[in-house]
């Protein structure tokens, strides 16, 4: 079963969007200090280059720059063997450090 278009059986692009900003948000979990800092999303990029199969979706997140509250990931997702970049995303981060709650 796919969520999107069942004529083509294509995933719809909103799940695409939410499985890219999750990969940008674990990249950035990468960065975290401590097990109770927290990470949101401030702003989010996806574009779409290709109708993403019925498939298995593989999705790639990369921390570009990493400061003391903001951080900034880009991701990419594609199909299992495949070179063909399905869609691009670029996420801006918002980072809660428990540090800095004290």
């Amino acid at each position: 079963l796919v969520i999107g278009d069942a004529r083509s059986n294509r995933w719809h692009g909103g799940i695409l969007a939410m499985i890219i900003d999750v990969a940008g948000g674990m990249a950035g979990a990468t960065t975290f200090e401590s097990f109770d800092d927290k990470i949101t999303t401030v702003d989010l990029r996806v574009d779409y280059l290709e109708a993403p199969k019925a498939e298995d979706l593989y999705i790639e997140g990369e921390v570009l720059r990493s400061g003391n509250r903001i951080l900034v990931s880009k991701m990419k997702a594609y199909h299992k063997g495949s070179s063909n970049i399905l869609a691009e995303g670029k996420g801006v981060y918002y980072i809660l450090r428990e540090k800095d709650k004290k």
